[in-house]
């Protein structure tokens, strides 16, 4: 019984701790891209599409290649979601999490990007 309890609490101090190291693997990636990605004026009609997702390593190839793609090309850094948004909830959650930098948000607008979009399924008629 306390050889059970022990674990639960071993489980819950892990998780804890690993959630705080996750914050601070964030701002420090996120200070990185400010430093390495300063911020530009484009009033170009050109953009670089990157898809939003939450595999961590890819981010690091998003930050660069897209930046310097922009940069050769002029252009803005545009992030999409590759997913259509069936519920309303979802689309809610989407334009919240957007609107209050939350969950990778912020680790695309540190490295540039300047506006979100996802798709919209037109109903067949």
């Amino acid at each position: 019984m306390f050889n059970f309890l022990n674990q639960k609490i071993m489980n819950i101090k892990k998780k804890i701790q690993n959630f705080f190291f996750s914050l601070k693997m964030r701002e420090k990636y996120i200070k990185h891209n400010k430093i390495f990605f300063p911020k530009k004026i484009i009033n170009n009609q050109n953009i670089v599409l990157v898809e939003l997702n939450k595999f961590c390593e890819i981010h690091i190839l998003y930050s660069y290649l897209s930046n310097i793609l922009a940069e050769r090309l002029d252009s803005k850094i545009v992030g999409y979601n590759a997913r259509y948004f069936f519920k309303f909830k979802n689309y809610l959650i989407f334009v919240i999490k957007r609107f209050l930098n939350l969950d990778y948000f912020s680790i695309y607008k540190s490295f540039n990007v300047k506006e979100f979009f996802y798709p919209i399924k037109k109903k067949n008629r």
